[in-house]
């Protein structure tokens, strides 16, 4: 009978198919990336199915162009309102999305102020 390399032995477990040599070392391995939670960027509001979204950017009390993010939904709606549509960003691309929107800062957490609210008293 032709050697079976795959046969399982009398304590149930089957053969190595690969040597010791070809296992990784723990030691050497960075740990895989943790999920990180998103933030939540004020949007304007969008159509189902729009390929754009258009950003809400802030003008800050030094005149520098912002792109204000949030670091849950709960805080979003405490600073913008019930009403404020947002659009959730990977942390690891806000820079990214600061750049392509030219702005000049990423402010996080910021309470909109009174003046910064649309004509119907909603924060925008």
């Amino acid at each position: 009978m032709p050697h079976d390399p795959f046969a399982v032995d009398e304590a149930g477990a089957a053969p190595a198919v690969f040597g010791s040599e070809y296992a990784g070392d723990d030691t050497d391995e960075e740990p895989p990336p943790q999920e990180q939670a998103p933030l939540y960027v004020p949007c304007k509001a969008v159509a189902k199915g729009a390929g754009e979204v258009e950003l809400e950017l802030r003008t800050s009390e030094e005149g520098e162009l912002a792109l204000v993010v949030y670091s849950d939904l709960e805080t979003l709606v405490a600073c913008c309102g019930e009403s404020q549509p947002w659009l959730a960003v990977p942390t690891d691309q806000v820079e990214t999305l600061a750049s392509q929107a030219e702005a000049d800062v990423i402010a996080r957490d910021v309470d909109l102020t009174d003046d910064q609210q649309d004509s119907e008293g909603e924060r925008a």
